[in-house]
């Protein structure tokens, strides 16, 4: 038994499915993209660029996974089909991807802006600037948590070269820091979430962290 015949009995119940979906949004809406993809992933204008490319890598790729899935399948357009769920399913999933690839080229043509060209020197500048952020984002966090910096931050600034590397100990561990350091997480924390039709991100300036519109 085909699986159009199987399901048969159940064309009012795909019926019903298929109309309920037309509210479905299959992925991230823009709000998730923006703040918790690109932003709480990012941390700085480096760090969400890099996060916007790779979104988009994984939209088109997805996309054409997508065309590939459609092609192949068979053309039904009678309601109440199985097959034509699905097909509606695929279109709709490439619709949203295109949507979520549009946020994205826009955050990222902004973003890419901020950022200019990208030399090698200026790309590994940028890179040591990231992954500082994340060791103090992590360190405050530890703080707030727990009250004192974990192992697994600890072994993470460790892995840094000499001299950023003991930059951070300083900062982590000297408990005259410490006020400082949650102060300073807190208030970009608290930029990455307001008014989010201004769809502010982090701009960098003089190595401290402010909010610009994207």
């Amino acid at each position: 038994m085909s699986t159009t015949e199987s399901l048969a009995p159940y064309g009012e119940l795909l019926l019903t499915a298929s109309e309920l979906l037309v509210d479905h949004q299959p992925f991230h809406s823009e709000f998730q993209l923006r703040w918790m993809v690109v932003a709480r992933n990012g941390g700085t204008v480096f760090g969400c660029y890099k996060q916007v490319l790779r979104e988009i890598e994984a939209r088109l790729l997805a996309l054409n996974d997508c065309q590939t899935e459609t092609s192949s399948r068979s053309n039904s357009t009678t309601p109440g089909t199985v097959e034509n769920c699905i097909a509606e399913i695929t279109r709709k999933r490439s619709v949203d991807f295109i949507r979520e690839l549009a946020i994205l080229c826009d955050l990222g043509s902004k973003l890419k802006a901020q950022i200019g060209v990208l030399s090698n020197k200026r790309r590994a500048c940028l890179e040591m600037e990231l992954w500082s952020h994340r060791a103090r984002s992590l360190a405050a966090l530890d703080l707030l948590a727990q009250g004192q910096v974990g192992r697994e931050t600890l072994e993470f600034i460790c892995a840094f070269p000499a001299p950023q590397k003991q930059e951070l100990l300083n900062m982590a561990l000297d408990p005259a820091n410490h006020s400082q350091l949650i102060e300073v997480f807190l208030s970009e924390s608290q930029r990455a979430c307001v008014d989010e039709t201004e769809n502010e991100l982090f701009h960098e300036s003089d190595g401290r962290f402010v909010t610009g519109v994207i």
